[in-house]
């Protein structure tokens, strides 16, 4: 026997190498796709699941009642064809109400204490800082014009509360710097930020004013009667 043969058989080795095997397949890492962030809404809105689902608003109202209670409520218009008069309340569905529990000064501020409630069983509030402002009329304000009014924003930035059936409460506080003894409390929600809202027989936002007076320590937030002023010397 050839003695290669016999050093083959020795040493257990063959004298033919076996063939290459491919290197076990490593596992490719597939990248994680990062969460898409959603920006922070500029304004508050009424949102919907399947806006398309809804039937199209056609008027989109606030209601003080006297109270310091805001309600928010969407109708249809009964009177075909004019924009006059609104709809009621009671004639549409109650969608969410703010009210404003308590106003008291605080180092130079005022601050209101506000509840947020949702009435309706679809859809959600948005309540937004950038939507409430605080509004001071100079004496002889139909005289004076736009020009002569200030205005107050609050404090507090971005979105306040986001309230729906299963979230329909929230509180949270406005605060005002330097606001005067007594002002106009405006709340409004932008018509591009409603869906489904047709514009076209009520253009414009859905606002509520209310007035808004400090006497010392503690306040009070009540809506005007009809058109009379907070302030008649805003006449």
């Amino acid at each position: 026997m050839p003695a290669s043969v016999l050093l083959a058989a020795a040493t257990g080795c063959s004298l033919w190498e076996a063939p290459e095997q491919d290197p076990p397949a490593t596992a490719v890492e597939t990248p994680t796709a990062s969460p898409t962030e959603v920006p922070e809404p500029e304004r508050g809105g009424l949102a919907f699941e399947d806006p398309e689902a809804e039937e199209p608003i056609e008027f989109v109202g606030m209601h003080t009642g006297g109270r310091s209670t805001i309600l928010l409520y969407t109708a249809d218009f009964t009177n075909a064809g004019t924009y006059d008069p609104a709809p009621a309340p009671e004639e549409g569905t109650e969608r969410a109400e703010l009210d404003v529990t308590s106003v008291e000064t605080r180092d130079g501020s005022v601050v209101l204490a506000v509840e947020a409630a949702y009435l309706d069983d679809g859809g959600e509030l948005t309540v937004h800082a950038d939507d409430f402002l605080g509004v001071v009329l100079p004496d002889g304000y139909a005289s004076a014009g736009e020009d002569a009014v200030e205005e107050y924003r609050p404090e507090e930035e971005g979105v306040l509360a986001v309230i729906g059936p299963r979230e329909p409460s929230a509180d949270f506080p406005l605060t005002f710097e330097d606001l005067p003894a007594l002002s106009l409390f405006r709340y409004e929600v932008p018509a591009g930020n409603i869906d489904g809202y047709d514009e076209t027989r009520h253009p414009g936002p859905a606002t509520a004013i209310t007035c808004l007076e400090v006497d010392g320590a503690q306040g009070r937030v009540w809506s005007q009667d009809g058109e009379t002023p907070c302030d008649l010397a805003w006449m």
